[in-house]
């Protein structure tokens, strides 16, 4: 019993040094599953977000939100020929693509 009072601390702080390098991974897992698109002529990041944040649960602005942090955009501010990292998997990208050009 003395041992675990020793090192309570230490104990409480590895598991707290573990359990937040294991949320880090994951998180870094989940980014690189993420779609990157390319700014096309006339896309806004309020159009992409309308035509995506759905397949994230994101509401529009969440989406922009988390657009402009993740690709360091300052003020809405996108190009034409841009790649932007959306926080959609891109397996879903994929078959929204693919049951879009189906139903042409």
């Amino acid at each position: 019993m003395r041992i675990i009072k020793k090192h309570f601390f230490s104990i409480v702080l590895m598991v707290v040094v573990l359990t937040s390098t294991v949320t880090y991974i994951n998180g870094l897992a989940q980014k690189e599953s993420y779609a990157t698109i390319e700014i096309e002529p006339g896309d806004t990041l309020w159009n992409i977000s309308k035509k995506y944040a759905e397949l994230h649960n994101f509401s529009t602005q969440k989406f922009v939100e988390w657009v402009e942090r993740e690709n360091n955009i300052d003020e809405d501010q996108i190009f034409i020929g841009q790649s932007l990292l959306i926080p959609v998997n891109q397996t879903e990208l994929q078959v929204l693509h693919e049951n879009i050009l189906a139903a042409k």
